[in-house]
């Protein structure tokens, strides 16, 4: 087995976990949507079958021990209830940790798998109401059924990932393989033959004690596209194996052999009926009943089942395509550049190379758009894993919490999820151990006894925006800001605005033991938070309100390898500014220059007044540009707030690949990466969330909009 393949196969159980976390989660709430139902029975029989297919017997024993309790629930003969929500969950818990350890065999929860199976023995043992009643009438439901499936399967096959011959042992799970007919009748002849194609049907007879839905259930996966027939041919049971006149009608009429194999199936057969008679199980001396046959070929339809970050067909042959084009457009510019200057009209030449340059331009900002559309993967399966995560914790720390998702549809790049995982997990976990209040504290505060924490997720000017916003009571400014003075984070004697202070819950050192739980603790690890955040070159914004609330706003790129930016010259240096943060650029006037008594410069624009900053100042540059009339003014926004930079001049938009600098270089305050320039000279790419705060650090705060 390659390594590929298990890769595969635990990419494919992870996220057939996750629809199976957010279904438990939701049938709990709704133990009888019987959408979710379908869901997390598709996704338990995916990881029992992928498992079996891999030979981990462990895994896929967990899994047929959950989707018989989840078949007994869709059959009817069970219930959604309690012991079997927390019997599911153990089982999710149980999977889902050897499969983040890698432990497929489960040797080191050998102890969890034996206490899951007791309860779910304990399940089956007591029993729940409507269990009861199909013990009550088993002497019906046992009853020995025999079964005719056809199975041809399509040539592609082994494209999909499906093995056809387990499919044909997994039915020894729902009965006895009676007899086995395989044809051959499609194989090519060896020199035609590809071994990547499949092309055996069988003609299968099975007995068994289970309905046909049951059997039908072993085919969920492939019933689409594959041509699967199961008929129950109990009735005319004896017609089918007394291999007399009557079976061999039966098989001419259903075409299911070629004319010259006919006699030995019926001879077949008719051994298979004398030895069903013999074990009593068939008598021919019965009349047969009814002729009827009850044949079902279920349509079952297989979208949405989960989440996946699979790139579609379509998109990669776009890409593909795009790149041929490139290609060609390459050689164009390759066979004029080569020329010198043919007929001697130069001016036309240089205009046919600079035409050629812009079509490969255009080229690959299609093949970068398409790319990184298929890179990007939703945030939702994101979102959901903290459902069960804010159950949990709620029902731990004895508090009732709703958890609103929104936006869980918004694209993300894949890195930038990965990455942005755990700092969310602990800001959810900060919401719900000290952001809302235990029910007693709400309805004495006059709130509703059930807090309310919401995700949020959405596009915004180029970025990605992540909140998590909750109804609990607010965070109390001025004790943070006398903790950060008690911790010698700051000094006494600094004025800081409330979004500032809350910001320093993420400063390193802020916490203290005594604010320390089992779950969380105001700004332990936040400081962690905020710098995962910052290396996604991301920022964060607190917004507060004593008893009302918190709100924890995330802005991400949307990307983490390529951007759009202005270039910009300070001195002799270039330098990038993400074109996302830039609303213009001005000439800016004398009468526009203003300077209160006192104070640092600002800029009048229209009718805003806005904070002023050389860059070359912040950034410790050398030049000679210093006033703001003499150079350019690039008017730069975050969230709310604008800000002006002065620079000396603007070279022009580029599309750069970001590279990380902290390898080579410690983090600096300002700098969110670097870049390789055409000419091979490096360009530092400019953090503006970071460059707000060095500037007001540098310069007294004048006003904002007004």
């Amino acid at each position: 087995m390659s390594d590929d393949m298990i890769q595969t196969f635990l990419e494919e159980t992870q996220e057939n976990l996750d629809v199976l976390e957010e279904g438990f989660i939701e049938l709990e709430k709704d133990p009888d949507n019987k959408d979710w139902m379908d869901s997390v029975f598709r996704a338990i029989h995916t990881i029992k079958g992928g498992a079996g297919l891999m030979g981990f017997e462990v895994i896929s024993g967990i899994a047929h021990h959950l989707e018989n309790v989840l078949d007994q629930i869709r059959e009817g003969s069970s219930s959604y209830s309690d012991e079997v929500a927390s019997a599911m969950l153990q089982g999710y818990d149980l999977l889902k940790q050897m499969i983040d350890q890698g432990d497929l065999d489960g040797s080191s929860v050998q102890d969890e798998i034996n206490a899951l199976d007791v309860m779910i023995k304990e399940l089956e043992t007591k029993g729940s109401p409507v269990k009861q009643v199909k013990v009550a009438t088993s002497s019906n439901e046992t009853k020995t059924g025999f079964y005719k499936i056809e199975l041809k399967f399509h040539e592609q096959i082994f494209e999909t990932g499906t093995d056809p011959l387990m499919l044909i042992y997994e039915l020894e799970e729902v009965g006895k393989l009676l007899e086995v007919f395989v044809h051959e009748e499609a194989v090519p002849d060896l020199a035609d033959l590809d071994p990547h194609q499949f092309h055996l049907k069988w003609t299968i007879f099975l007995q068994s004690e289970e309905k046909i839905e049951a059997i039908t259930n072993i085919f969920i996966f492939v019933l689409d596209e594959n041509d699967i027939e199961i008929t129950e041919i109990t009735n005319i049971a004896t017609s089918w194996f007394k291999g007399d006149r009557a079976t061999k009608e039966l098989l001419l009429t259903q075409g299911t052999f070629a004319s010259e194999h006919i006699d030995r199936v019926v001879g077949k057969l008719k051994n298979l009926g004398e030895n069903l008679e013999n074990s009593g199980l068939l008598s021919f001396e019965k009349e047969i009943k009814s002729s009827s046959e009850k044949t079902l070929k279920t349509k079952v339809s297989l979208s949405d089942s989960s989440n996946t970050i699979r790139v579609e067909t379509e998109k990669l042959e776009n890409i593909l395509n795009h790149l041929a084009e490139l290609l060609i457009a390459q050689s164009r510019v390759k066979s004029l550049v080569t020329l010198n200057n043919p007929n001697g009209k130069k001016e036309q030449h240089q205009r046919e190379i600079i035409n050629s340059f812009e079509e490969v331009d255009k080229i690959i900002r299609i093949v970068q758009e398409e790319v990184m559309n298929a890179s990007m993967i939703p945030i939702g399966a994101t979102f959901m894993r903290f459902q069960r995560m804010v159950r949990d914790l709620a029902i731990d720390k004895g508090k009732e919490i709703e958890l609103v998702l929104n936006g869980k549809e918004t694209d993300l790049d894949k890195k930038v999820i990965e990455q942005i995982t755990d700092p969310l997990k602990h800001l959810v976990r900060n919401a719900v151990d000290h952001g809302i209040e235990s029910p007693e504290e709400r309805i004495a505060n006059g709130k509703p006894a059930q807090g309310k924490i919401e995700l949020n997720a959405y596009h915004q000017e180029g970025s990605i925006v992540i909140e998590i916003i909750d109804d609990g009571k607010g965070i109390d400014d001025a004790a943070v800001y006398a903790k950060a003075v008690e911790k010698n984070i700051i000094t006494a004697d600094e004025e800081l605005t409330k979004e500032e202070i809350y910001l320093l819950l993420f400063r390193p050192g802020f916490s203290t033991a005594k604010s320390v739980t089992d779950i969380s603790g105001r700004g332990v690890g936040l400081d962690v938070v905020m710098t995962n955040i910052k290396n996604l070159r991301g920022a964060v914004d607190v917004y507060s309100e004593r008893g009302k609330g918190s709100t924890i706003k995330i802005k991400l790129p949307l990307t983490l390898a390529i951007i759009d930016g202005m270039m910009i010259r300070i001195g002799e240096e270039r330098f990038i500014i993400p074109l996302n943060f830039i609303i213009e650029f001005i000439k800016a006037e004398k009468k526009q220059i203003l300077k209160a008594e006192g104070k640092e410069t600002i800029i009048h624009l229209r009718n805003e007044y806005l904070p002023y900053s050389g860059l070359n100042k912040i950034l410790d540059v050398e030049t000679e540009v210093l006033n703001p009339t003499d150079g350019i003014l690039i008017i730069v926004k975050n969230n709310d707030r604008k800000l002006a930079l002065l620079v000396d001049e603007i070279l022009g938009q580029e599309q750069v690949v970001i590279k990380s600098i902290k390898e080579n270089m410690e983090q600096t305050e300002g700098i969110a990466g670097a870049t390789i320039l055409g000419d091979g000279n490096v360009a530092l790419i400019l953090d503006i969330p970071t460059l707000f705060k060095v500037s007001a650090r540098q310069v007294e705060r004048v006003g904002h909009d007004r």
